[in-house]
């Protein structure tokens, strides 16, 4: 059983990476979104060969950033908190909903499917600050099995 104080410090630095890895994807996105023009693709097998490499390094960015936030809601599980462990859950859920909008937007470039995912972005990133805030203001107390 790991130590309340190194779970702390494990949880406290895989949001600080979270949140690293929003600001970079916020600034790809931000690129992608000023400075990239592409048609678009009618198949995911064409996706592949008919967009750009920054929107795949985009789209790559989401599946880590997919990733990581599973991995911070497994830790909330384990850590035995409710709270954290919701706000984590919300934020999957949030990275979800982001990446199925960035999927269908280059299917059809649809503005409001973009508006969906800032949207769903600027949630995540408050999620994250929520997510320290109740971190800080938890208790450790060691989990009953």
């Amino acid at each position: 059983m790991m130590h309340h104080s190194i779970r702390n410090s494990m949880m406290a630095s895989s949001i600080f990476v979270m949140v690293v890895l929003l600001i970079l994807q916020f600034i790809l996105g931000m690129y992608v979104n000023l400075f990239v023009s592409f048609s678009p693709v009618n198949s995911f097998f064409m996706m592949s060969f008919n967009i750009p490499t920054i929107i795949m390094i985009h789209m790559m960015f989401g599946f880590l950033i997919l990733a990581f936030s599973i991995f911070i809601f497994m830790l909330s599980l384990l850590n035995g908190s409710r709270v954290l462990s919701m706000i984590a859950l919300i934020s999957v859920i949030l990275v979800i909903i982001a990446g199925i909008f960035g999927i269908e937007f280059l299917f059809s470039e649809n503005n409001l499917l973009s508006y969906g995912m800032s949207i769903a972005f600027i949630t995540l990133l408050f999620m994250q600050f929520l997510y320290i805030y109740k971190l800080q203001s938890f208790k450790f107390y060691p989990t009953r099995m």
